[in-house]
Order: structure tokens, then sequence, then C-alpha cells
């Protein structure tokens, strides 16, 4: 007879935790809203329920990137994590079925933040599963590193997984045997596979909103104004980059991709290895590397500079005269301007609508 929970429930709860640039956004897409006869995801706000969970439950949410990135004050995170929790554990009192939490963020939670999350849900669940999706290192991080541009980050690093850092903690709090781990590789449908792990059929393929691939010449435009932005708050590189991002069909050109040697020398073997020995997962990445055009990959931080033909590009969607790096300055100030007062906007008319008390 299993170990029911204090509220007499018999759930799995299953926490997908990524890894980033694993088909997550997929999953969070086609599972936001579901509620099915086994199964259910809980609305915690947004599709992807990082920001919500991790604030949920970290002991530091002044260093989530995320928080970092939006410009999230401490009354903001207390009300996300208040609202958070006040949700998700009225739902584990109130209703029977399996859940799925869902957040590529939930890697960044600490051990003592994942032995709480794990404390704090135990007396609803007799089992927990955690579902992880890895993927080819280099692939990753041809990927991850276009989409640090989308977010105005300059740092020229080749990202890469992490398994271990990633991975152990969850193992640690709750036991080997709940961790799975799933090698997505060209063609797997992340739906698919989280769905047949969970025991459901599939939902409908979601209408995804589009997440351009950034080109080499993009990634050197966003780079580019990314750092000339270096001295500016996140936030406000991230509207930049927004603004960019409009326009990053306009910034035709080969697919970004670093060169074999430099990925190699990136490579973190030693975490490759412990993915292997603890899950049987491998990665053939000379195979990986041999596919790549030597001819357009990026070799160094210089190759990120902008071309005299990517200023062009950059000063036609900005209206600019010349794409000097004053005039990107200029235009970047403007934007950000937008911005602040699109903000300001919006909490005016929520303002307006909340009814008025006198005492």
């Amino acid at each position: 007879m299993p170990d029911h929970g204090s509220d007499g429930m018999a759930r799995t709860i299953f926490i997908h935790i990524g890894l980033h640039k694993t088909g997550s956004t997929a999953i969070q897409v086609a599972f936001d809203g579901y509620a099915g006869e086994k199964l259910v995801y809980p609305h915690l706000g947004d599709a992807n329920q990082s920001t919500a969970l991790v604030n949920a439950f970290t002991q530091t949410p002044e260093t989530y990137r995320q928080n970092v990135l939006l410009g999230h004050d401490r009354q903001t995170i207390d009300t996300i994590r208040s609202t958070t929790r006040k949700t998700l554990f009225s739902h584990l009192k109130k209703d029977q079925r399996d859940i799925l939490l869902s957040g590529e963020g939930l890697v960044h939670l600490s051990p003592e933040d994942i032995a709480g999350l794990r404390d704090a849900l135990s007396p609803h669940t007799d089992q927990f599963k955690i579902i992880v999706f890895v993927r080819d290192p280099v692939a990753v991080g041809n990927s991850a590193f276009a989409e640090r541009m989308k977010h105005g980050q300059f740092a020229f690093q080749i990202p890469q997984p992490k398994f271990r850092p990633a991975i152990e903690k969850y193992q640690i709090a709750f036991g080997h045997e709940a961790v799975q781990a799933v090698h997505l590789t060209p063609g797997v449908d992340s739906v698919a596979a989280i769905s047949a792990i969970m025991g459901i059929d599939p939902p409908p393929k979601p209408k995804m909103t589009a997440n351009p691939t950034l080109s080499l010449p993009a990634c050197r435009i966003f780079f580019s104004v990314n750092t000339l932005l270096s001295e500016y708050e996140p936030p406000q590189r991230r509207a930049m980059a927004r603004k960019l991002l409009k326009h990053a069909s306009d910034f035709e050109g080969p697919r970004l991709a670093f060169s074999p040697d430099l990925l190699r020398d990136h490579l973190n073997h030693e975490d490759i290895q412990w993915l292997d020995e603890n899950f049987g997962i491998t990665f053939d990445v000379e195979t990986t590397l041999a596919k790549i055009d030597t001819a357009t990959a990026v070799t160094s931080e210089n190759d990120l500079a902008m071309t005299g033909e990517d200023r062009q590009r950059l000063a036609s969607v900005l209206n600019l005269a010349e794409a000097s790096d004053a005039a990107i300055l200029r235009a970047a100030d403007k934007v950000l301007y937008e911005s602040r007062f699109n903000k300001l906007r919006t909490a005016v008319k929520s303002a307006l609508k909340r009814p008025f008390s006198s005492t």
C-alpha cells in the first residue's frame, strides 16, 4: 500500500527541470491550461513556471537571473512567492490528480532550496518523479549563446549544460531512482517524450509564438550593441535587445556556430562522463563538430564585431542616418524612454481600475 501524504492523496508530482535548450518551451506551452483525467498542469502565472517556482522556494531570490533581468524589486518577488505558494498548495489540497511542474530555472535552486521544495510538497504526494532532458553540448553551446544575446548579455562565453551541477543535487534530495534523464536527439518531440513518461496521451500541438533563430550577422549586431550598452542595467539592455529582436529576420545570413577547436576547448569532458556513468547517455561530439562549416565559424571575440554591412542593416531598422556608436546610444536611450513610459502607463491604468476607498 502506498505511503500517502498527510492529505491522504495518492499522486505523483512530476517536476521537469529543463535543461535549457531542450524543448522546455514546447512542453510548457503544450501543457498550459492542461487538466486531463490523470494529470493537471496548475496555473501559476506564465506557462513557464520558472519564475514562480524559483521565487516560491529559493532563499536567495535577489540572485536569480530572471529577477535581475526583469528588474524585480523585493516587493514584486514577495508577491510572486506568496501568490505561487498559495495557489499551488490550495490546488494540492483540493485535487487528487497527478501534477506536472515545469521550469528550466529550477536548475538554479541550491541544494538547500531543493530540500525545502521536497519537504513542502512531500505531505501532498506519495511519489516524486524528476524529469530532465539533455542535449548534445556542442549544439547547446551554439544555440544557448545566441539565446543569451536576445536578453542583452554580452559576455563572450560559450554556455555548457553543466549536467552534474544541475542534476546531482536533485538525486541527493529525491533519490537517484526518482530522477530520469532523457537524451533529446534531433527529431525527438519533447512533448511526446514527457507525456509517455507521465503515462498520458500528448496534448494537442500548440501554436508557438515565434522565437526567431539568430543568424551570424544578427549575433554580431546583438553582441556589439549589448557590449556598447554594457554600463546600462540588465533590464535596460534587455529592452533594446527586444527592440532588435522584432527585426531579427532582416539580419539574414548563416547560423551562428563556433569553431570546432573553440567548442572542443570549452567542453567539460568530466561532466559529460558523469552523465554517461549515471544515466548511460553518450554524445558523439566529434561527429557533431565535423558538421560545422569552418568557413563561417566564429573563432574568437573579434569575429563578433559588426561589419560595415551589419551597421547599415542596423541603421535601417533603427531609422538612423548612420549606425555610429553615438547614434546607437541615442537610439537606445529613446527605446529605454519608451519602455519606461509604457510601464508607467500600464501601472497607472491598473491603479485607476482599483476601487477607490476613503478613510
